[in-house]
């Protein structure tokens, strides 16, 4: 009985062992087909890592001039039409690459056909209000001489305008917070963590499916701070119990001020300029996919595009609508065959490299006026 008693841990834990490992096996088995299917289900989501160096999984490549890009000389050379691009996270590019932006395809489609050398500086930058960059161009890019100003406006600004009239003046933009810097061990590891992470399509396909059950399911909300409304829906008139109606109309109040007073600084300084909107993808169509985190649009009570058509024909602000441009690159990419998000994967307000040239598609005529007007 003793022997018996004896040998028996020993063979169960053998058997233990023997099976665990094929389970382990048979786990990892489902792991690798289970990332296989995810990169044929979203080959975007590869590589889609966001730090202080990358964007997406591209370069940030913020040059020695604090902008996004290819330094341009600050002295520009004769015969030469610089256009400097102003904005936020969507002219500065959040998930592409930089010459994937529409300040960059804008550049090459006018090379294409303009024979005068042409320039274009993207100087957009993340979570920046149009005061900012109104104080910016001030202190600094109206010195670069550009010929042509493009200010691209975001659903994010009224409500970045409402809080900073409530702190008084703009702050500055703070471009060094996207230089590379020295990092501690800790840091070190967490940030290869993330890119060891990010080389895998399965764990970002998991958060966004578990994310799209929460906002399907009303777990997670898309509701803003009556205090601090950061984000994009403040524009859009989004309805909240606690959110006073009366805030994003004065929000859109405080940005029309900041239009005004930025187009009375180019008009004194006799600088060409033109505004751009890019709606964002919920507003493009009644579509589920383009509602891919199931924003509940019965409340929205506003339509930025609208507002911002009504404003221009108000104090007569230079507007470059982009919606058919966006609508019409979808078209073709349909009828090609072609994938046509037009935006970043679920991210309902950064375009995707196909978006971002649609902008620069729209803006190319207003643009080529422009040079023609200047040469003549």
């Amino acid at each position: 009985m003793a022997r018996i008693f004896h040998r028996s841990p020993r063979t169960f834990l053998q058997r233990l062992w023997q099976h665990g490992r094929l389970d382990a096996l048979a786990c990892v088995g489902l792991i690798v087909v289970a990332e296989l299917l995810a990169r044929g289900a979203a080959p975007h989501l590869v590589g889609r890592l966001y730090d202080r160096e990358t964007t997406g999984g591209y370069a940030i490549a913020i040059n020695q001039d604090g902008y996004r890009g290819t330094a341009i000389a600050a002295e520009k050379p004769a015969g030469t039409f610089r256009i400097l691009a102003l904005g936020d996270s969507t002219t500065f590019g959040t998930g592409v690459a930089w010459t994937d932006t529409w300040p960059h395809a804008l550049g090459e489609q006018l090379t294409a056909v303009v024979p005068a050398p042409v320039e274009v500086m993207n100087v957009g930058f993340p979570g920046t209000s149009l005061a900012s960059l109104h104080a910016e161009f001030n202190e600094r890019w109206a010195a670069q001489d550009p010929d042509h100003v493009i200010v691209a406006l975001s659903a994010n600004m009224p409500a970045l305008a409402w809080i900073q009239a409530r702190q008084g003046d703009a702050p500055a933009v703070k471009r060094k917070a996207y230089a590379p810097r020295d990092r501690g061990f800790g840091e070190q590891l967490r940030g290869q963590a993330k890119r060891w992470t990010a080389a895998f399509a399965l764990p970002s396909l998991l958060r966004q499916g578990s994310q799209r059950v929460l906002f399907v399911a009303g777990l997670a909300r898309h509701d803003v701070s009556p205090d601090a409304p950061f984000g994009p829906l403040l524009a859009h008139g989004w309805r909240q119990r606690d959110l006073p109606a009366q805030r994003a109309i004065e929000a859109w109040a405080a940005l029309e001020r900041d239009l005004v007073a930025l187009s009375d600084t180019f008009e004194a300084r006799e600088t060409n300029w033109s505004l751009v909107y890019t709606p964002l993808r919920f507003m493009l169509s009644p579509a589920s996919a383009d509602n891919e985190k199931s924003v509940p649009l019965e409340r929205l009570t506003l339509d930025p595009e609208v507002q911002i058509e009504t404003l221009a024909r108000k104090h007569r602000f230079p507007y470059v609508p982009v919606r058919e441009s966006l609508l019409a690159s979808r078209k073709a990419a349909r009828a090609s065959g072609a994938a046509s998000d037009l935006y970043v994967g679920f991210d309902f307000t950064h375009l995707d490299a196909r978006g971002h040239r649609a902008v620069a598609t729209a803006l190319q005529p207003y643009l080529l006026d422009s040079i023609e007007g200047d040469a003549h």
